[in-house]
């Protein structure tokens, strides 16, 4: 998937989960705004809804706990893209 550039979605995701900020990203890809941005993080919200729990991805009752598990299963957050890639749906 992509903003109708030749940046991926994802790499927008991963770069702002790296700790970057919007303002770091947008000077590195000035072609993008930062709306694109907001779509990135929303399709990544709408996958996560429609997607964890065909996943079996389990409910959490605190914040770390969601982080840990995610860290024990960075495999799964890729199947999610590429589900949402199959069908086509977005947000």
């Amino acid at each position: 998937m992509n903003l109708g550039t030749r940046i991926s979605v994802e790499l927008v995701d991963e770069f702002l989960a790296a700790g970057e900020g919007e303002e770091t990203f947008l000077n590195s890809y000035p072609h993008l705004t930062r709306e694109d941005i907001r779509a990135c993080l929303a399709l990544a919200a709408f996958i996560a809804r429609e997607w964890r729990p065909a996943l079996g991805v389990p409910e959490f009752q605190s914040e770390q706990e969601e982080a840990d598990w995610w860290e024990r299963h960075p495999d799964l957050i890729a199947e999610l893209f590429e589900r949402a890639a199959e069908t086509g749906e977005s947000p």
